[in-house]
């Protein structure tokens, strides 16, 4: 069953990529390097100076929290054989390549993941990781490019009891 969650969560998370792949960018407005800009905010759009950023027809742009807060979340943290473990990955690029590494405290058990952001910059993962580990704490490293177009490094701990 474990497997069978981690495919249907898989096939999820591809077709979000597909999905934004196919949708229409709008083109970039031409400016001044000194003409107001709108900068993508959440909630508000702020106008600054510099290069002219992608806007919206009503020149404003609502992005998701899940782009501009990155988090790693992992619930449970702890967890035994059987037990589906949940991570939530946010704040990169939608459509960039993510590396997720695994490393066991003790039992020097590691791992290296590949995965792709979402469209909402996010990644979920759903995993019977505790029964393909040995009992040990695991330091988590996702490693990519933030939605601002930066190295984004984010960390979080998971513990196989």
């Amino acid at each position: 069953m474990a497997q069978a969650l981690q495919d249907a969560l898989s096939a999820w998370n591809a077709n979000r990529i597909a999905a934004a792949a196919a949708t229409p960018q709008p083109a970039a407005a031409l400016a001044t390097p000194t003409a107001p800009v709108l900068t993508p905010t959440i909630g508000r759009p702020v106008v600054t100076a510099g290069v002219p950023a992608v806007a919206t027809p009503s020149h404003s742009q609502t992005v998701p929290d899940s782009c501009t807060r990155p988090q790693f979340t992992v619930a449970p943290t702890s967890a035994r054989a059987g037990e589906t473990v949940i991570m939530v990955i946010n704040g990169f690029a939608p459509g960039s390549a993510i590396t997720l590494n695994i490393a066991g405290q003790n039992s020097g058990k590691t791992a290296v993941l590949p995965f792709t952001a979402a469209a909402d910059c996010s990644v979920l993962i759903g995993s019977d990781a505790a029964s393909q580990l040995p009992s040990d704490g695991y330091q988590l490293r996702a490693t990519g490019t933030s939605y601002f177009g930066r190295p984004l490094e984010l960390s979080s701990a998971f513990t196989v009891r």
